[in-house]
């Protein structure tokens, strides 16, 4: 729950124009995002 609110308030922020539109951009948060998300949750981690 807490990485879709991380998911959740990046894209509140592209939409606001607060961040760059970029796919680039987008690709890299969610990679670091899920790096994150194995790290905390271990085998409770979505498998994207």
């Amino acid at each position: 729950m807490p990485f879709d609110a991380m998911r959740e308030q990046y894209a509140s922020a592209v939409r606001a124009g607060l961040i760059e539109c970029s796919l680039l951009a987008s690709a890299r948060f969610e990679r670091k995002l899920g790096e994150l998300e194995r790290v905390a949750l271990g085998p409770w981690a979505r498998g994207l």
